[in-house]
């Protein structure tokens, strides 16, 4: 654990928990010593006037929100944590990174939910439904969130990615706004796929 994390987690516990209750990745600036990253998300325990007072403490520090919406890390996701954390977003003026993994909506769905400047992670992942529909081509909806300003990253690393599905997009053009890295601490020891 780096030591910056290990004094924001002691300082804030309570903004670490409401974080990791609904699901929330918090993303400080890079320049600052502090993070916080939660697991999984459960409607029921967003508390969002807690959670934006926390925000607004930290708000130099905190450049985006992100939700983990994937089936894969909760297989109780609530449909409705989208919106939720949406709302919660907006409040706060910040932008939502989603992580989409074998989600519990169409990806249709979801890109047709994010705003201008929030982020769909992991845009080329291969679980469940995905940006490819049955015809083999892009969703429109996809296309369309593009258009209005969402960002795509690839997020490459070994477990959310799908050579097939980057090959049929990259085929049509469909190309996205970055390509990070998604490596944790359980993957860091495995090999990672060139696009």
């Amino acid at each position: 654990m780096q030591p910056g994390r290990q004094f924001f987690e002691a300082k804030s516990e309570d903004f670490f928990r409401a974080a990791s209750d609904i699901g929330f990745c918090v993303f400080p600036r890079l320049d600052s010593p502090r993070g916080v990253s939660g697991k999984t998300a459960d409607n029921e325990r967003i508390h969002a006037k807690e959670f934006l007072e926390k925000i607004q403490q930290y708000r130099g520090e905190i450049i985006a929100l992100k939700l983990r919406y994937s089936l894969d890390l909760n297989p109780q996701m609530p449909v409705q944590a989208l919106d939720r954390c949406l709302e919660i977003a907006e409040q706060a003026g910040l932008p939502l990174v989603v992580h989409v993994t074998n989600p519990p909506v169409d990806m249709g769905e979801i890109a047709a939910a994010l705003r201008p400047g929030d982020v769909f992670c992991h845009c080329f992942q291969g679980k469940g439904n995905t940006i490819i529909g049955a015809d083999g081509r892009v969703k429109p909806a996809v296309w369309e969130a593009k258009r209005r300003g969402v960002l795509f990253d690839a997020c490459n690393g070994t477990n959310n990615y799908s050579h097939d599905i980057a090959q049929a997009a990259l085929r049509e053009g469909f190309l996205p706004d970055f390509i990070s890295v998604s490596y944790t601490h359980l993957r860091a020891h495995e090999t990672s796929q060139d696009l």
